[in-house]
This record gives structure tokens, sequence and C-alpha cells, in this order.
């Protein structure tokens, strides 16, 4: 039973990536700052995202792919909590949250609609980079289905969109429940791998020549 659960923990999140956030945890708690446990673990998956499409060389692509949705949840539950912080803790009542912010949650919602849209348009292989890494065989312009039929780049344009909206709402650029560079520096890390990306950046020739 016990080589059953680490096989899977190995499987599903990865022993390293484990001993990683433990690592961040623990780092936090000694030095009695949570903001150290946000910083290391909310961008670790764009660090996958633009290492692996510069490198794309000599990738396990089933490592890839768990590492980058590991970190990707992580990071999306540390959002969740900021975002729901004044319910969770107990400072606002859900009816009153939402009637405040309906306007922010509904952008939001759109932006991820519209990026797991373009998630769903690619496939899982295709969004983790099975075209550039050579484990996907398909034309860069295959995809026409929305929303790439309406937008340039929607998956990393919708999270952008989803970002920068939950920035307007005040608890999550005021500085006291999250810190204020929190959002931008998911914004700039997108933008930077959308950059990379439409630039077709990595360690070979661009697509394009």
């Amino acid at each position: 039973l016990n080589c059953a659960v680490w096989n899977g923990v190995h499987k599903q999140i990865g022993l390293a990536n484990l001993f990683y956030v433990i690592t961040a945890l623990s780092l936090a708690y000694t030095l009695n700052n949570s903001m150290v446990m946000v910083l290391l673990t909310s961008y670790v998956h764009y660090c996958r995202y633009i290492s692996t499409y510069y490198i794309r060389k000599n990738v396990n692509y089933g490592y890839f792919k768990r590492d980058a949705f590991f970190f990707k949840t992580v990071s999306m539950i540390i959002l969740a909590y900021f975002v729901f912080n004044p319910i969770l803790t107990s400072k606002m009542r859900a009816e009153e949250f939402f009637v405040l912010y309906m306007p922010q949650i509904l952008l939001a919602a759109f932006g991820i609609f519209v990026s797991s849209m373009a998630t769903v348009a690619l496939g899982m292989s295709g969004t983790y980079f099975g075209i550039e890494l050579g484990f996907v065989k398909a034309d860069y312009q295959f995809i026409k289905s929305f929303p790439y039929n309406i937008f340039p780049h929607p998956m990393i344009l919708g999270q952008v969109v989803a970002f920068g909206t939950l920035f307007t709402i005040p608890h999550m650029h005021e500085g006291v429940v999250c810190p204020v560079w929190y959002i931008p520096l998911h914004i700039a890390l997108y933008l930077t791998h959308m950059t990379q990306e439409i630039f077709d950046y990595h360690d070979g020739t661009p697509w394009y020549k």
C-alpha cells in the first residue's frame, strides 16, 4: 500500500515538487512570513513554461505536463485564497461580496472561460507545447475554432484579462491581504511568455523562418 501511495504521489505530483512545496512552507514558517510561500510557489509554472519552450531538448514530456499542472493548481489555490479572503475570514458575507464585486467577477470569469476554451481547442497535449516539442504532429495554424477565430493568443490573454480585472478589487492591490506585486508579477510573466511564443524565441530556428 505504501509503495502504491508513493508511486501515485510521484506520478500525479512528483516527489521533488512535493519536497519543494514543503520546503517553501517550512521557510515561510521559519521566517514567519507567508509571502515567502506565495512568492516561491505562485510562479513556478511560468518558469517551467518559459524554460521548456526555449530549451526543447531532452524534455520528459510527462513530467513537464505534471509539473506545470501541479504548480498551476497550487498557484490558483493561492489566488482563490486572496480573492475570497474577505469571505474566508468572515469580514464580508458571501452575498455582499458577490454583489459588490459582480462586474469584476463576471469579467474575470469571461477571461477564464476564453482561456479554458483555448485549452479545449488545442487539447491538453497541444496546450503543453506538444507541437513545439514534437509530440503532436500538427501545423502551427491548424486551430481555426473558437476562441482562436476571434482572439489572438486567447489562452494567455484570457488569463491576463482575468488577473487584471481581479487586481481592481481593493483588497487585491492595497497590500494588506494580498501583496501589491502579486498580480502584476503574474501578468508580467504571462506577457513574457506570450512574447516568447509570438516570436517563437527558443534555442533553434523560429517556425516562421
